[in-house]
């Protein structure tokens, strides 16, 4: 995802269909590719991007990786916890399952056939709706 991001050409251009087009050629699906370019700002010469996307990509192992290894400063969450997870990416997968649980004993869990890790952009409704539903049932 970042080498598409980064190899778009965002200088001289001012069309967003060559943008979505260059991203769709670069293995990043439709929906997906119209989430990110939400942060594609237009500038007098092209685009340029809102968001940091060298920082994004230089911090990402920290953004993704889990803090609670063996030896670290371990927190549990007792509270109501949502995990919903897209059936088609592997960030959340079975072998997870322990220590999710150990760190977030109240987790309920949700898997989103059909979609990868971007499943907020893929399947909006679905998503927003079990999102919607959690909260209520808190509220309650």
């Amino acid at each position: 995802m970042f080498a598409a991001l980064e190899s778009l050409p965002l200088e001289g251009h001012t069309d967003r269909r060559f943008a979505l087009a260059h991203l769709i050629a670069g293995g990043i699906d439709e929906a997906t590719a119209q989430f990110l370019l939400k942060n594609l700002q237009r500038t007098e010469t092209g685009f340029r991007w809102k968001m940091n996307l060298s920082g994004l990509k230089a911090c990402y192992p920290n953004i993704i990786g889990w803090h609670n290894q063996p030896g670290a400063l371990e927190q549990v969450y007792t509270g109501p916890t949502l995990f919903i997870r897209g059936g088609d990416s592997n960030y959340v997968t079975a072998e997870h399952r322990e220590e999710i649980m150990r760190q977030f004993p109240a987790v309920q869990a949700k898997t989103l056939e059909g979609c990868g890790h971007w499943l907020h952009a893929q399947k909006p409704a679905i998503f927003n709706r079990i999102v919607s539903e959690f909260i209520d049932k808190q509220a309650m």
